[in-house]
């Protein structure tokens, strides 16, 4: 599995496509009273999707970084009992079934390599090869430490101690910062869809006041406006408050 690129199935595109389809249409309601703007969807759909894979492959990603520490800990453990990596990922399988199910991420892969060393594939290149198709700079590193450890005799039990220390940390800061920041996204994103709610609520309470943009050019540039300044302060605070560490 490439955790770099994520395929959608088909049930996904075509649920991804009603609400797209939905969304345009409630925005056309909205901002151009038609519902016209469907149409766009089959512009979009393609767009809407590479998005959509995109936010699932980081997702898929973030999920086996936080999984993956939990095998560090294993492996450093049965490292320091003198087993080797065939032997440490048996144990590790054993352990973290206890903790995931058997179709989380970290158990397939776990399977995955145990299979592959069992049919004498180099546990080096096992390693390297999750390193590569997992994209995740974490992992990388731990795949560059063990090669080297390997290769020169080094502390492999002190590497997997603090290759988990460190990453932990890094999970730790990360989850901080995201409590901290939750609270202000949850503003930035009432702030930016503002000029959606007081046009609804103005359609609602006062229809009479606000037809007038609807139906004639200079109607349609405001509201055109209105429409371009919500989506653009929502994608500045997504910006503003997505922090990597």
């Amino acid at each position: 599995m490439d955790y770099r690129k994520y395929d959608a199935g088909k049930a996904e595109r075509i649920m991804l496509m009603i609400i797209l389809t939905a969304f345009l249409a409630a925005v056309g309601i909205l901002f151009y009273n038609t519902v016209l703007t469907c149409a766009l969807s089959v512009i979009l759909y393609i767009p809407a999707c590479r998005i959509y894979s995109r936010v699932m492959a980081d997702r898929r990603r973030k999920e086996l970084r936080d999984q993956f520490r939990d095998l560090l800990d294993s492996l450093a453990a049965s490292f320091a009992g003198g087993r080797h990596m065939q032997e440490a990922l048996s144990e590790a399988e054993k352990e973290l079934s206890a903790i995931y199910e058997d179709d989380e991420v970290i158990m397939t892969e776990i399977r995955g390599m145990l299979k592959r060393m069992g049919e004498g594939e180099n546990d080096e290149h096992v390693m390297d090869d999750l390193a590569a198709r997992s994209g995740i700079e974490d992992i990388e590193v731990f795949s560059d430490v063990f090669s080297a450890c390997r290769e020169t005799g080094g502390d492999m039990i002190t590497a997997m101690t603090d290759a988990s220390s460190m990453l932990g940390d890094k999970i730790k800061i990360e989850n901080e910062i995201r409590a901290i920041t939750a609270q202000k996204k949850t503003e930035g994103v009432m702030i930016s869809i503002m000029p959606a709610a007081i046009i609804l609520f103005l359609r609602l309470i006062a229809p009479d006041y606000i037809e007038v943009l609807y139906g004639d050019l200079t109607g349609a540039v405001l509201m055109t406006a209105a429409l371009a300044a919500t989506i653009y302060s929502y994608h500045l605070i997504r910006k503003i408050t997505e922090i990597e560490v």
